[in-house]
Order: C-alpha cells, then sequence, then structure tokens
C-alpha cells in the first residue's frame, strides 16, 4: 500500500464513503502514517456535519458535534479568537493554540441548517451558565466568525443546502463577506427546501452562476421568491438535472423558466413528485427519469424521451399500466429501472391477469434492461413469463424482484430449478422475493447452474423467510466453491422494501 500514489489511495478511501459510510474505518486511517492522514482527512472533512442529517439525539453524535464546531474555532484566526474573548467568551488553551491541520479547506459543502443546529450544542456544552441573551449573541457572533473563515479557506465547494430556518433566527447573509466570490464561484449544485430566504438567494445569484443542479422541495406556490427566480435566470451554464418536491404547485414564474426551450433540450436527469404539475414532453436529452406516479405529476400523452435510459417510479398496485405505457413509448432503451412502492399490499386475484401482463411487457420493451428492482407476475410453469425474462434479457446484471402486491407466499420450487439453464451471465447481484418459498435442493440447483454460467462471483441476497440449515449448508457450499460471496448473503429481516 505505501507504494501506492496518492490518486490510487484516495480512490480506495473513498470507497469507505459509498452505502454505509464507514467512518469509523476511515478515522482509523489517519493514524497509519503522514500520506493516509492527510487523504482520510481530506474526505472526512468534505461534509464533516453530515452525520446531523442521520439524526443527532444520540450521545456519541451530540459528541462529535460538539468537537467538529471545537475544531473549526480552533482554525479560527487569532483575530477572531480576540474578537470573542473581547466580548466575554472565555476559550480553553487547546482551542488558542494553532490547529495543526487545515481542517475547513476540505469543505465541500456547505450545509447552511447543519451549522444552525451545530454551533448551539458547542454553545451550550461551554456557556450553559450565561443568560440566553449572551448565548444568542455567542451564536451569531460565532456563526459569523466561522463562515468569515470558510468564505476565506474553501475552494473546494460545489453544492449549497438551504432550508428555512425555525422561529425568529436571522440568516446570515455570507455570500456578502470577503472573499465569498472566490469562495462561491464554483457551485454547481443548490439545494433548497422552503417559502424564504429571498434576499439571501438573490445575493447568491450575484456570486454562483454556474449551477447545472437544482433540487427544490416544499416551495409555496401561492406566491413567487424573487430571489429564487433571480438565481435560476442568472445560470451561464445549461440545467442538467432538476428535482421538484412540493406540496403545493410550483410557482408559475419558476416553471416559465424550466420551460424554456434551452433548459428542456438541456435536462438529462430530473426527478418529479409532490404536486410540482410540471408537465414535460420531449426532453431530447433527458437520461434519468425519477417519477412519483401517486402524485399530482402528469406526463403528457406524447411525452418522449429518445435518450432515456434510467427509469425509477413510485408506483401502487393500481398504476402498473401507466408504466407499462411508459416502457412500450421507449421500447429497447431502458436499461435501469427501478420501483418504489407506495402502498400496503392488496391482493386481488381478479387482477392477476393484469399484473401478468406487466411482466410481458417488461420482457417485450425491456430486453436490453442492466438493472431491475421491482416486482414480477406470471409463474404458471406452462407460461414460465421469468424464464423468459433470464432469456430475453441476457445483459441484465443486477435483479431484485419486490413484492408489493400480495402477501400470499409462492411455491417457486420448479420455477427456481427451470431457470438454472438460462442465468444471465453478467449476473452480479440477485435478491429473491421474500413470498417465494423453495427448499435446499432447489436452491442447490440454481446455483449448479449459476456455477456454469456466471462471470462474476455472485451477490446473492437470501430472505429470512427462507433461512433453514438445510439453505445454508448449501450457500456455504457454493461460498467454498468461489460461486457466491459470503459477506453478501445478506438476510433480509423485512418483507417491505
Amino acid at each position: 500500500m505505501d507504494s501506492l500514489s496518492p490518486k490510487y489511495l484516495l480512490k480506495i478511501f473513498e470507497n469507505f464513503t459509498t452505502g454505509n459510510y464507514d467512518h469509523k474505518t476511515l478515522h482509523n486511517c489517519i493514524f497509519v502514517n503522514k500520506q493516509w492522514s492527510s487523504l482520510a482527512i481530506s474526505i472526512l472533512w468534505r461534509n464533516p456535519l453530515e452525520i446531523i442529517n442521520n439524526g443527532y439525539n444520540g450521545y456519541n453524535n451530540k459528541i462529535s458535534i460538539i468537537l467538529i464546531i471545537k475544531t473549526y474555532i480552533t482554525c479560527l484566526p487569532k483575530e477572531s479568537k480576540d474578537s470573542f474573548i473581547k466580548n466575554g467568551f472565555q476559550l480553553s488553551e487547546e482551542i488558542l493554540r494553532q490547529a495543526s491541520h487545515d481542517y475547513p479547506s476540505h469543505l465541500q459543502i456547505i450545509n447552511y441548517q447543519n451549522f444552525h443546529l451545530a454551533i448551539p450544542f458547542w454553545i451550550k456544552e461551554n456557556y450553559h451558565q450565561k443568560e440566553s441573551n449572551e448565548r444568542i449573541f455567542c451564536y451569531y457572533q460565532l456563526f459569523d466568525h466561522i463562515f468569515k473563515m470558510l468564505m476565506n479557506k474553501c475552494r473546494k465547494i460545489y453544492r449549497i443546502d438551504l432550508y428555512d430556518l425555525q422561529g425568529s433566527t436571522k440568516i446570515i447573509h455570507f455570500p456578502l463577506l470577503p472573499d465569498s466570490e472566490k469562495c462561491l464561484s464554483n457551485i454547481t449544485e443548490f439545494y433548497y427546501k422552503g417559502k424564504k430566504h429571498s434576499d439571501l438567494m438573490y445575493i447568491l445569484s450575484q456570486k454562483c452562476t454556474q449551477i447545472k443542479s437544482f433540487q427544490l422541495e416544499d416551495l409555496d406556490g401561492s406566491s413567487t421568491n424573487n430571489g429564487l427566480v433571480q438565481l435560476f435566470e442568472r445560470q451561464k451554464v445549461p440545467l442538467e438535472s432538476l428535482s421538484v418536491n412540493t406540496k403545493n404547485r410550483i410557482p408559475l414564474s419558476i416553471e416559465d423558466i424550466i420551460k424554456k426551450k434551452e433548459n428542456i433540450d438541456s435536462i438529462d436527469k430530473l426527478k418529479l413528485s409532490g404536486c410540482s404539475r410540471i408537465f414535460m414532453v420531449n426532453c431530447k436529452n433527458l437520461k434519468e427519469l425519477d417519477i412519483d406516479l401517486n402524485s399530482d405529476v402528469r406526463m403528457g400523452d406524447s411525452s418522449w424521451f429518445p435518450k432515456l435510459e434510467k427509469l425509477r417510479v413510485t408506483i401502487s398496485y393500481n398504476n402498473l399500466n401507466i408504466v407499462s405505457d411508459i416502457l412500450k413509448d421507449h421500447q429497447n432503451k431502458i436499461k435501469y429501472l427501478h420501483f418504489r412502492k407506495n402502498t400496503h399490499r392488496i391482493y386481488n386475484p381478479q387482477r392477476y391477469k393484469e399484473f401478468s401482463k406487466f411482466s410481458e411487457n417488461l420482457i417485450e420493451y425491456c430486453p436490453n434492461l442492466v438493472v431491475y428492482e421491482g416486482p414480477f407476475f406470471g409463474f404458471k410453469i406452462r407460461k414460465n413469463l421469468l424464464l423468459k425474462f433470464f432469456r430475453t434479457c441476457s445483459n441484465l446484471e443486477k435483479l431484485r424482484f419486490i413484492n408489493f402486491i400480495s402477501d400470499k407466499t409462492y411455491k417457486f420450487d420448479d420455477i427456481l430449478k427451470s431457470l438454472s439453464d438460462d442465468i444471465p451471465k453478467k449476473l452480479n447481484t440477485l435478491c429473491l422475493d421474500s413470498y417465494w418459498e423453495f427448499n435446499a435442493e432447489t436452491l442447490d440447483v440454481f446455483l449448479s447452474g449459476c456455477k456454469k454460467r456466471l462471470t462474476n462471483k455472485l451477490k446473492l441476497e437470501i430472505p429470512l423467510e427462507r433461512k433453514s440449515h438445510g439453505i445454508n449448508l448449501v450457500l456455504d457450499k457454493y461460498v467454498r466453491k468461489n460461486v457466491l460471496f459470503k459477506e453478501h448473503i445478506i438476510v433480509s429481516t423485512e418483507k417491505d422494501v
């Protein structure tokens, strides 16, 4: 590992941040040597307060938040620390010493809300005996000094996250601070949730003109946020990614900007949910679409996206026909199809033919699938649609079968055995539906087929409901045969996904 260049070491370390963030392992890398320490710190401090997004009520999280703010204060210039002391707030000897590393310079995401929540933790820990008005004064002073430091030191920031603050808290207009233009000029992503802060966004529009991605939530459709409108209009680069999730209709002024031809033609990633009601037609460069079919989002009858490859849909059992229509309109184009459910299972035998028809449409219109995560129907042995699915979609690499239609289990032994000779050769991930019943002998036959056909090891998820001593023996057998990843035999503890 010592011979690896920093470039490759950094890529290895960044793997700890994907999926479940392995903060502990990454932190331990700090103590190996100077090079490892520098690289690990550069990752850990890209967005250190993101732990707040995962909940901060636990004792350990609160301690971590306090330590992060303490580290930022330690990195403040001497003038800021002197000003703090002059205003009656004592600082420990540890904080007064110069920091051993320039931690703030690694920041890549400014999440105003997280700083707003984190700073009071440190104040309460250190100045709990002071009066409420003194702690409020301390909050604003500390916030101001930290953001002055960030504007001065940070040149890697690419995203700003902004939320409405609760109560009477005044938001600090950090884009007016010295060096903010150098700090904010490379912002390419903007997330906003709420109805306030028009003034701040107007100021941001003067500094941030390279934003390619907007993510908007809970906008007030009854009024116009002029600052947000200005922020949209001031961008000098094409709009590439747009996500809208709002309880009210999106303001017409924003919708009009989005629907400008230059924006419609440049969007390649689109997510719509809630009551956004954006009517999207013929986005000629759209490659990824995420749409909630249970919301007020509507696609026109002539909606067509010639470059669409990735489709993610939130559905209930009764709007599978809409998905079928989308697949039909974009036949042979969809390579990645993901479902999210937003309903309780409702088993209706009268609709079985309709559900089977969806599987037939999936096979007919999506022969080039690489990833599929969703439901599948049609398991009568004389009409084995799953076998046809395996034979038709030969490029499949990842399969997760999700049942959100029925609470009824299905005897799956004959079907699973029939698949053993037609398993897609590139398949590397397989999650079996928790309602499919099969025994150890059947699994052995299927995995024997995997051994013969697969070009890579298989990441297999066996639902908890199917686990048994016999199945465990079969799994161990094929781990030894190098067919399965032992660490990836994941036991699902829930039937719902």
